[in-house]
């Protein structure tokens, strides 16, 4: 049974099976794990005020925490009260199987630019930001076009690319997400500069450290800290970067309750940048797998981070956020009226429970050839009732789809 407990309450023999806060802020890789030494035992109660346990795996407590479910449902009601996106000037033009195409061709060319700046860092040149302003360019440009294309992309991870895919999601996100909060232009080119190089400070980590598939040390996980430093001392010497795209790298870390780094920033503290990078930097990094753990399926990532708000981000910003990208985040495998099976490809800003789904089975397990889009929010003309209900949300490695196939097809 899984129960949450306050770690003042954690004692050795437990097993651990999720934190209060994304990894990002321990210097633990692994969130599950049997607690076995005093060191163990400390540092997780240094870190967090509460972790959830399985007592099937480990010691039971007596002091359980209540646990309130964070459900679509829940979201949806909170969602509806916030103010409407206007969706008719944030849409786009294009059709999004069109834009796809075009999508691709920025993504990859993107890739390109992101790895030779990366290297460029790593052995200690110069950086050449033009060609990377000018991918930022293009990644506005498809994002005005159809806001879905480049987003449904930034889904697909590739563990063994991570850094470098992890910094251009990260650009996608933050323009898409900036553009849903019509913010100008030239605010979504700070938005996408500064998400591109935002960890380009790792490139002065030693990899064993980078990679380490084990608990940090307190040191290692101090150096790990310190790449928000050198991101900024990078950035400031090249000629007319943008100083709120510094001041976004500098702040991607903080935390809207102040235990982030590298100042200990909060709240009214923190720039619009470095809060939306904040927000788009914890969901890429806990939505991606790693050498040495899975990520988390998109919708257990959005509610994560609805519970870890607003200690670690802005509430309001985050409900705006998860408004434009979906309870069911574009890319995610949806089991849709007990017997279909489909892949989102486009969030609903009204209906976050009923988004756009392309759909690739038929109840039996029969594939759709081709692939029907369904729009959830579609009524039966004959009783007037939603016709398609989403009743679960799937993994796909585990049932063996391959979400980037479907897409690009």
């Amino acid at each position: 049974m899984i129960k949450k407990i306050s770690t003042a309450d954690l004692t050795l023999g437990m097993y651990v099976t999720q934190l209060d806060r994304s990894w990002l802020d321990t210097p633990f890789f692994f969130h599950k794990v049997l607690v076995k030494s005093p060191q163990q035992l400390s540092q997780v109660k240094a870190y967090c005020r509460y972790v959830y346990i399985d007592t099937d795996k480990g010691k039971d407590t007596d002091h359980p925490l209540p646990i309130k479910e964070v459900d679509p449902e829940m979201l949806q009601q909170i969602l509806e009260n916030k103010e409407p996106v206007n969706a008719a000037s944030l849409s786009g033009q294009v059709p999004l199987a069109e834009e796809f195409h075009v999508a691709r061709e920025v993504y990859d060319q993107t890739k390109q630019v992101v790895d030779q700046v990366l290297e460029d860092a790593r052995l200690g040149k110069s950086i050449d930001s033009s060609g990377a302003k000018e991918a930022v360019e293009h990644i506005i440009d498809s994002v005005i076009r159809n806001r879905d294309a480049l987003v449904c992309l930034a889904q697909i991870k590739n563990k063994d690319e991570y850094t470098a895919l992890h910094s251009l999601n990260v650009s996608i996100l933050s323009v898409a997400f900036g553009r849903s909060l019509i913010l100008p232009r030239e605010a979504l080119q700070i938005l996408g500069i500064g998400g591109l190089l935002h960890d380009i400070g790792k490139m002065k980590i030693p990899l064993e450290i980078l990679n380490k598939p084990a608990r940090l040390t307190d040191e290692e996980f101090h150096q790990i800290k310190n790449h928000v430093r050198y991101g900024t001392e990078i950035l400031g010497r090249i000629p007319h970067f943008p100083p709120k795209g510094v001041r976004m790298v500098a702040q991607h870390h903080e935390r809207y309750g102040g235990h982030g780094y590298l100042k200990g920033l909060r709240g009214e503290q923190l720039s619009l940048f470095g809060q939306i990078a904040t927000i788009v930097d914890v969901y890429d990094a806990i939505t991606s797998d790693r050498v040495y753990r899975r990520g988390v399926l998109p919708h257990e990532a959005v509610k994560r981070m609805f519970e870890w708000s607003p200690r670690d981000f802005d509430r309001g910003l985050l409900e705006n956020f998860i408004k434009f990208f979906g309870i069911y985040p574009v890319g995610s495998l949806v089991e849709v009226n007990q017997s279909e099976v489909g892949i989102v490809v486009a969030a609903n800003r009204e209906k976050a429970l009923q988004p756009n789904v392309l759909l690739i089975t038929k109840k039996g397990g029969e594939k759709y050839l081709p692939a029907r889009m369904a729009q959830l929010s579609e009524k039966d003309p004959s009783t007037l009732q939603d016709r398609w209900k989403i009743t679960n949300v799937l993994d796909p490695i585990q049932e063996g789809i391959s979400i980037k196939s479907y897409l690009l097809a």
